[in-house]
């Protein structure tokens, strides 16, 4: 990881997304309807702004000199973090609430699908908006004025 940056840093992190994108799936467990998965983009939201939030402070406390490329690998690693606290999470509620007892309609969905769909919106959609968020706000701390100390002028 990053000399900068803590371990304990990246957990906090991680547990802090994980706890912000599993309270909209705890709506979308106790519904027990597969057509309720648009819930589970309200978890996404919410993890890319705590992802967000948790990015812009850890980049203005290491405010010295950081290079673009150092901010988004920070950004980076703390999205990857996160989604590995989120799925096991996720998982456990899906079994805790015997989501795969769900009565599924005949167009060809098995119970497995609705696994799938857990999996592609933990990992693939908040990987992907993750790093969108965070190449946002290298941009947008960036743009804020510095000292030639690296630190904030306002």
């Amino acid at each position: 990881m990053n000399d900068d940056v803590t371990i304990s840093e990246y957990i906090k992190t991680g547990i802090a997304c994980s706890i912000a994108y599993c309270i909209p799936g705890l709506f979308f467990f106790r519904t027990n309807a597969l057509v309720d998965s648009w819930i589970l983009y309200i978890g996404n939201i919410s993890f890319i702004i705590v992802l967000s939030i948790a990015t812009f402070i850890i980049h203005k406390r290491v405010h010295d000199e950081t290079k673009m490329g150092k901010m988004i690998a920070i950004g980076m690693k703390l999205t990857i973090v996160s989604t590995l606290f989120t799925l096991p999470i996720i998982v456990g509620l899906y079994y805790f609430f015997d989501s795969y007892k769900i009565p599924l309609n005949p167009a060809h969905i098995n119970a497995s699908s609705m696994l799938n769909i857990l999996f592609l919106s933990a990992i693939v959609v908040n990987i992907l908006i993750g790093f969108i968020a965070v190449v946002l706000v290298a941009i947008i701390y960036n743009q804020i004025p510095k000292n030639i100390k690296g630190e904030d002028v306002t």
